[in-house]
């Protein structure tokens, strides 16, 4: 499983905002932009049950999204939420951003 290997190795760098996961034989970089918005973390969002759970990528992504919204009371006319990285033991948890 791809997100296994993902979240198993994943390296943080958060004076550069770089994260670097490593996947068969790949290097994959992210740059994050300062999200200067409301923060909110999302318990759980990468651990195996809650992937299970939600079922595709796609229906785990849309889901945070709208979890994000409604805490942060979020306008979907103006703002966006936006995924800064993984987080918590494991780095199981989302924190999420407007």
């Amino acid at each position: 499983m791809a997100r296994e290997t993902y979240k198993k190795k994943a390296d943080f760098d958060g004076a550069s905002q770089k994260i670097v996961f490593l996947d068969k034989g790949r290097k994959i970089t992210f740059e994050i932009p300062d999200f200067e918005g409301p923060k909110h973390v999302i318990k759980g969002a990468y651990s195996d049950e809650t992937w299970a759970k939600n079922g595709s990528d796609a229906q785990n992504y849309k889901k945070q999204i709208k979890e994000t919204m409604e805490a942060l009371n979020g306008d979907p006319e103006t703002q966006t939420a936006h995924h800064v990285c993984p987080c918590g033991k494991n780095n199981e948890d989302a924190l999420m951003a407007l």
